[in-house]
């Protein structure tokens, strides 16, 4: 993409280091996001997790991740990873697919 320009001073480089940096931190806000279905997941876990009788502490406690980090996944404040919802699912003794098939 930048193959043929050339540096010539400190100048130029800093200035191709800035353009560099904005095209790769560009990218970083254009993540899909489908918020109602975040929603609608954030709730589906909550409501799994009270069922059972389990806390946020209790799950971040099992799950070894932050109890913030399990509040912003059921108020949809975050686009969490396939990853944690699957650490989750397997703390909660379900499968991945109870948490994320919403009818």
């Amino acid at each position: 993409m930048f193959s043929n320009i050339i540096i010539k001073g400190k100048k130029d480089k800093y200035v191709l280091t800035l353009i560099l940096l904005y095209f790769d931190f560009s990218s970083v806000g254009k993540q899909y996001r489908d918020q109602k279905y975040l929603e609608a997941v954030g709730r589906k876990l909550i409501e799994i997790r009270e069922k059972q009788g389990i806390t946020q502490e209790k799950l971040a406690e099992l799950t070894k991740f932050d109890t913030r980090q399990i509040g912003r996944i059921e108020r949809a404040e975050t686009n969490t990873s396939i990853s944690m919802i699957k650490a989750i699912a397997d703390k909660l003794n379900i499968g991945v697919d109870e948490m994320l098939i919403i009818k």
